[in-house]
């Protein structure tokens, strides 16, 4: 079985990067059994065919719900660290795109990653396939407190520090992470403001961000932190 994938308002040469992206990470991620990705099958014009798999509970469902474990996050900070060994002959790295946690699910043995195209609220970059790798990593952070909502994470705040805590571990230290938080920030604004007005945009995104990074600090010690 497979399902189909149809691209609007690109290219046939940018849907066909598409594709080769996603065939890359397949290739990556197939290193670890454990990891289940949609197998690009071909492009058609506009539209990509994907190997169809059935997936389990979304993750997001889960971490709203509290039943989301801190061993989950950290294997799929395993499986990003796993994604981001590739590299391409210019030595950019291969990101997934909109690596955030409502395209994870999880079981007590299956990591299933899906989507791995750019945001539809955000105009094609070659720079969000190919590029910085703590794009990712921000995007992840931030989509914990995003997708489970900002008010709740804030309320609950030691589960879901405990969930993005584990998550870094998962994926190991990086470099300072700073400016690639304030580069998401402005694409989650642009991604929300699609959605929401522009004060709940902009707060959500600051919100998320400041969040996301001071989990980061906090995670690898102050006097560590320039280090990342």
């Amino acid at each position: 079985m497979e399902f189909i994938t149809h691209f609007s308002g690109l290219t046939e040469a940018q849907v066909r990067m598409l594709f080769m992206h996603s065939q890359a990470i397949a290739e990556a991620l197939k290193e670890n059994v454990a990891i289940v990705f949609p197998a690009p099958l071909v492009q058609e014009d506009m539209q990509i065919r994907y190997q169809f798999i059935d997936l389990p509970a979304p993750l997001v469902e889960q971490m709203q719900n509290k039943s989301a474990r801190v061993e989950d996050m950290r294997r799929i900070g395993q499986a990003l660290r796993l994604m981001h060994r590739r590299r391409t002959p210019e030595g950019n790295t291969l990101l997934h795109g909109d690596f955030t946690p409502h395209n994870a699910y999880v079981t007590q043995d299956r990591l299933f990653i899906i989507d791995p195209h750019p945001p539809q609220n955000l105009p094609f970059r070659e720079d969000i396939l190919y590029g910085d790798a703590r794009r990712d990593v921000i995007a992840f952070l931030f989509g914990i407190f995003s997708d489970a909502g900002l008010k709740r994470a804030l309320k609950d705040w030691p589960y879901y520090r405990n969930l993005a805590s584990g998550f870094l571990s998962g994926y190991g230290p990086g470099r300072p992470f700073l400016l690639p938080a304030l580069r998401y920030g402005r694409d989650a604004y642009v991604i929300k403001r699609a959605h929401f007005s522009h004060l709940r945009s902009l707060a959500r995104s600051v919100g998320c961000s400041v969040a996301a990074l001071w989990v980061i600090w906090r995670s690898h010690g102050a006097k560590h932190a320039e280090r990342l």
